[in-house]
């Protein structure tokens, strides 16, 4: 194996990590908690054998406004198989989990976020 293959191996950046709404039939509705499932198994198959996720694990969740429906979470401690966001806003909203040191896996989900129509838009 030449040494470009170990520092840059060809299943770099390979999108391995399943993110998935704990219930699809739910709506996501903006300031409700919604719950994500992180998974790296397919078709009963651990995609990111021998080792699994390595830490620290990044979770970024960004908006439709940019900004202010930014939020990013580092794990550093375990991985984490689930996590809860809350939108902030209505509108799409892309989820994207990665092994951040390793920059070897990632996995990402669109979300489309249904607004409170009662509520004033803000400016």
């Amino acid at each position: 194996m030449s040494v470009q293959d170990e520092l840059n191996p060809p299943y770099a950046e390979d999108a391995r990590i399943t993110v998935s709404l704990l219930n699809p039939l739910a709506e996501v509705r903006e300031r409700r908690p919604c719950p994500l499932r992180i998974s790296t198994i397919r078709d009963g198959v651990d995609v990111c054998a021998p080792y699994g996720l390595q830490l620290p694990i990044e979770i970024i969740v960004t908006g439709p406004r940019g900004e202010p429906d930014f939020t990013r979470v580092v794990h550093r401690r375990r991985v984490p198989r689930s996590f809860t966001f809350t939108a902030k806003s209505a509108g799409r909203h892309m989820i994207v989990v990665r092994e951040a040191a390793h920059n070897r896996w990632f996995g990402s989900l669109s979300v489309d976020v249904i607004g409170d129509r009662t509520q004033d838009p803000s400016p």
